[in-house]
């Protein structure tokens, strides 16, 4: 390990402390016997020759050191002498082959002799940069440090070096460890010299300390300060985050304030002091953009949420300010640096917009919760399940069916606006995950909610009326339209987002069933009471045997076909309203072919009727010949009534012909 030189100023210093202490060794003598002194003289002298023998030995081995400092030095020169006879040689052999270059074998030799100048050169400048490098480093161990101005040469001097020699040699043994410390204990200092000019705005400071990073390859370094200096200009801008506007404005003008303070008129960097402008540019840009990266957006998004009525209003206003931030660059920059004050205004967006994605979506969740919770569907049946206390509630069917209406009304349009909004600020694919969320556990948390509602019971448990329940459907053909509405808006603003309609079409399709079943069940309980009454009374032998053309229906059969008409004047009347009829339109969607709505609602309820008579009269062998010709005459003037309607009944045909058998 080489030791280090002793400088002249530490020869200085050493010599001033060994005269002080020899002085002070003389007054100590004084007082003393002659034998006294005689004995610290002795020893002052013998301890002094070992302290020469020492020194000796220290100067030999500097002075083999320089010796051996000189004669790399010599070697390295020497080198570079013979490899500069070695160029003139060959510019003397490249003129001479020159002369004669139209021969082939010529042209051949001249271009071995130009590679072999190419390499030549290459060889000399390495030398010339390992000479430099050492001279570089002997100076550096001379120099005071507070000498900052010869610090700094010695060190440019040092990168210089090792770069050429880097570039010739890449494998070639430096002390770039070593230099790297004298660069980051030289260049400490400047980062706060930085941040005082940035501060002040003496831009001409800035572009001077760049230079001194730049020139020791620490340009990294010096953009990482500087984008902590504009950092910090960020942090202590006190933003006012009360409104969207008001943050978006702070924002813009802190990105402007950085602009002017570079590429104003009146800006040393405008001057061309300070890098090309180009380049210049390019490093306030990363800058900046470093700086919007490590800015707490999500907090400030969040802030913004909370103060805002409801995320429609937020997403207005956000669009609103974004657009307006764009029309506050300054018309008086080059056309170059409003393209980058755009292109800051875009990163600022896009970062700012997907900061805002997750408490977006919370917050749309929850406004969408609210209104669902509201819904008030409870039913009298409901409580008594969980509790042995009987009491009434208050609300009405009428005021349920008027809630979730209501409900359905008030999350649709909703949806529908911040659908909107979000299309007006969100590139349309990144709506997705702001959105889809919200629309799926909305319609989630609503299904779960109507799939309790008891809607055919009463507050006593008693079935409600046609009249009721048909209301119900037209509830459940609202909340259909609606949901199918939004889907078209959805999925025209971008395929990718869909509107979950299959839970609601279960849930109407249940409805639908219900009020079929609710219906039919009136008139079934009528086609069993009165068969049953008419196979007791010819079983016990009250009723005469009587031909068949002489019996007329029975008196239940044409209390059923009574009300047969009746519902279906009724159903006509209730598909004429646009909810009703939508809601069975999308129940019968499994129908077969283009059956008429209507006549599928009454052939529906009719089959049920049928069945039950079936399952009413049981098996044929059991019964009188009087029962079976009274059944079939039933049967016939039943199936005059469908036809009277055009409702043809294959099941009713087949039984007849077999009460006929």
């Amino acid at each position: 390990m080489r030791e280090r030189r002793i400088s002249h100023h530490e020869s200085k210093a050493v010599t001033s402390t060994k005269m002080s202490n020899l002085t002070e060794w003389l007054r100590s003598l004084e007082g003393m016997s002659i034998e006294e002194m005689k004995r610290n003289v002795a020893t002052r002298l013998a301890e002094s020759e070992r302290n020469t023998a020492t020194l000796r030995d220290e100067l030999t081995n500097v002075s083999k050191e320089c010796e051996d400092q000189e004669q790399t030095l010599e070697n390295l020169s020497d080198m570079d002498t013979a490899v500069q006879r070695v160029l003139t040689s060959l510019d003397e052999h490249i003129k001479t082959l020159k002369l004669n270059e139209n021969s082939l074998a010529v042209n051949q030799s001249i271009l071995q002799y130009e590679a072999a100048k190419t390499r030549a050169t290459a060889l000399r400048k390495c030398i010339s940069g390992r000479k430099q490098y050492e001279k570089a480093w002997e100076m550096m161990k001379e120099v005071p440090k507070e000498d900052h101005a010869t610090v700094l040469t010695t060190l440019q001097e040092l990168q210089s070096s090792i770069d050429v020699i880097k570039n010739c040699v890449p494998k070639a043994s430096v002390n770039k460890k070593e230099l790297d410390n004298q660069k980051d204990t030289f260049l400490a200092w400047q980062s706060t010299a930085f941040f005082l000019a940035l501060q002040q705005g003496d831009t001409g400071k800035v572009a001077e300390i760049y230079n001194t990073y730049a020139s020791l390859d620490r340009k990294k370094e010096f953009i990482a300060i500087f984008s902590k200096g504009i950092f910090n200009r960020f942090s202590h801008a006190q933003v006012d985050r009360s409104s969207v506007h008001q943050f978006f404005e702070g924002i813009s003008r802190e990105i402007e304030t950085q602009l002017n303070m570079f590429f104003s008129d009146s800006s040393v960097l405008a001057q061309k002091e300070f890098l090309d402008a180009n380049e210049c540019l390019q490093l306030v840009t990363s800058a900046i953009r470093l700086a919007l990266t490590e800015y707490d957006l999500t907090a400030a998004s969040q802030e913004l949420l909370k103060s805002a009525p409801d995320s429609i209003k937020f997403l207005d206003d956000l669009n609103k300010s974004l657009s307006t931030m764009y029309d506050s660059i300054p018309q008086n920059y080059t056309e170059y640096v409003r393209d980058t004050a755009s292109d800051l205004y875009d990163f600022l967006r896009q970062q700012f917009l997907s900061r805002l994605e997750v408490p977006l979506s919370e917050t749309i969740i929850e406004q969408l919760q609210t209104r669902v919770s509201g819904m008030d569907l409870v039913s009298f049946m409901d409580l008594i399940k969980n509790s042995d206390l009987k009491f009434w509630v208050t609300g009405s069917h009428r005021t349920k069916i008027s809630s979730f209406i209501s409900t359905v009304n008030e999350v649709v349009l909703i949806l529908h606006d911040i659908l909107v909004s979000l299309s007006n600020v969100y590139p349309a694919d990144g709506l997705n995950n702001i959105i889809q969320k919200p629309i799926d556990k909305v319609f989630d948390e609503f299904l779960d909610k109507i799939k309790n509602w008891t809607y055919s019971k009463d507050s006593q448990g008693k079935t409600r009326s046609i009249d009721e329940i048909i209301k119900v459907c037209e509830a459940s053909g609202h909340f259909i339209a609606g949901i199918t509405r939004l889907k078209t808006i959805a999925s025209g603003i971008h395929e990718s987002l869909s509107v979950p309609t299959r839970g609601a079409n279960k849930w109407n399709a249940r409805v639908c069933d219900t009020t079929l079943q609710l219906v039919s069940a009136q008139m079934c309980s009528e086609v069993q009471r009165g068969v049953n009454e008419l196979v007791l009374a010819t079983t016990t032998g009250n009723a005469p045997d009587l031909p068949s053309f002489s019996l007329t229906p029975s008196e239940y059969m044409t209390g059923v076909a009574q009300e047969v008409l009746q519902h279906f004047h009724k159903f006509e009347m209730f598909l004429a309203d646009e909810n009703t009829a939508h809601a069975f339109t999308v129940w019968s969607k499994g129908g077969e072919g283009e059956e008429d709505l209507l006549m599928r609602i009454m052939r529906d309820m009719c089959n049920i009727s049928i069945r039950s008579f079936v399952q009413a009269i049981g098996e044929t062998s059991t019964l009188t010949p009087t029962t079976i010709k009274q059944l079939r005459v039933d049967a016939e003037y039943f199936r005059e009534v469908l036809l009277d309607l055009r409702l043809p009944s294959p099941l009713l045909d087949e039984y007849i012909a077999k009460l006929t058998t």
